[in-house]
């Protein structure tokens, strides 16, 4: 028989075991693992207008408008699962009505998607996965102190109030798949040790992207450093965040490649980190991505997305990037059809 699942989670969606990999483990208590089953691969990117953008392979993309003719820019878009642990993508659109798009396969048209409307205005900015079938969406506007949660897979939500004020709005969400959360506002960070019930300030500064892994949180600023903790309290406490030297100010996009692999993006260039973010070395600005607003990863191929309309792609680290489409419209966020951290 095997085992499936671990405290409750299937092991298909569990990284790792004390550390380790789940793929370095044959028996858990004695008792087989089951292996997780094959994976086919998918990137998903969108962008201004509704752009929607797939490949399989990274370096062949199809492009269609999600729903067609519309002129609503999507700044976020996250992979998880629902409540029957299939796959499911979330676009957050940023406008009150419908506040999320969501796909189980959006690798067809337009009409993969299904809208989504909360029983209250919301205007979603960033949507996340947590693993233990846990979404919560963030704030786009106003009142900037809630959020939507969900426990079921999506298939319903609850407005949360986190109690803070001053956050403003919500830019972007991350977890470590154990029931921790950081939410990174326009003016502060935000953490919640319980699945999101219970909220309080982690940084004084802003979150643009945040994203998890290896042990640390990496969150990228507007008017100062990008930031990596190692440890987030369980309190009121405001945490520790380490100051990096990745170029400065105005850095955006993250991404966790593998082991102590890292890359961000500023403004005008790409950095690469092989010490798992302690420093930071200038690597090569893909052609025709521009100002680097999205990376996602397999784990050994890497791609980004930007304003500059283009898709770009890289194998080793940013030291050389392979131009794959252009949109003609920005592109402003992409993800990996695998659940993080991953």
């Amino acid at each position: 028989m095997g085992v499936d699942k671990i405290n409750g989670i299937a092991v298909a969606s569990i990284a790792k075991i004390n550390g380790k990999t789940v793929d370095s483990y044959t028996k858990i208590n004695g008792q087989a693992l089951v292996a997780a089953p094959a994976h086919d691969p998918l990137w998903v990117c969108i962008g201004r207008d509704g752009t929607v953008c797939h490949s399989t392979d990274a370096a062949t993309w199809s492009e269609y408008r999600v729903p067609v003719g519309t002129s609503v820019d999507y700044w976020d878009l996250s992979f998880g699962k629902d409540g029957n642990n299939d796959d499911m993508w979330v676009i957050s659109t940023g406008i009150a009505s419908p506040e999320l798009y969501t796909a189980s396969d959006p690798t067809t048209d337009a009409d993969d998607w299904s809208a989504v409307n909360f029983s209250s205005t919301h205007k979603t900015r960033a949507t996340e996965y947590g693993v233990n079938g846990t979404w919560i969406a963030t704030r786009n506007k106003n009142p900037s102190g809630t959020i939507q949660r969900s426990t079921d897979g999506g298939s319903s939500w609850t407005e949360i109030s986190t109690g803070l004020t001053g956050v403003g709005v919500n830019l972007c969400i991350a977890t470590d798949g154990g029931g921790l959360w950081l939410i990174g506002g326009a003016s502060k960070t935000i953490k919640s040790h319980d699945d999101g019930l219970t909220w309080y300030v982690s940084h004084e500064e802003r979150g643009n992207r945040i994203e998890y892994n290896n042990g640390v949180w990496l969150k990228t600023n507007n008017s100062s450093n990008a930031h990596y903790a190692t440890s987030i309290s369980d309190s009121d406490t405001l945490d520790t965040w380490n100051s990096i030297t990745a170029g400065g100010n105005s850095t955006w996009a993250v991404c966790h490649v593998s082991g102590n692999d890292w890359l961000l993006s500023r403004a005008s260039d790409v950095w690469k980190s092989t010490d798992n973010c302690v420093s930071w070395t200038k690597v090569t600005r893909p052609t025709g991505v521009g100002f680097v607003m999205g990376i996602a990863t397999d784990g050994t191929t890497v791609v980004a997305c930007g304003k500059d309309t283009g898709i770009a792609y890289t194998t080793n680290l940013g030291t050389t990037w392979t131009s794959a489409h252009d949109a003609g419209r920005q592109l402003l966020s992409i993800e990996y059809n695998k659940v993080k951290p991953f």
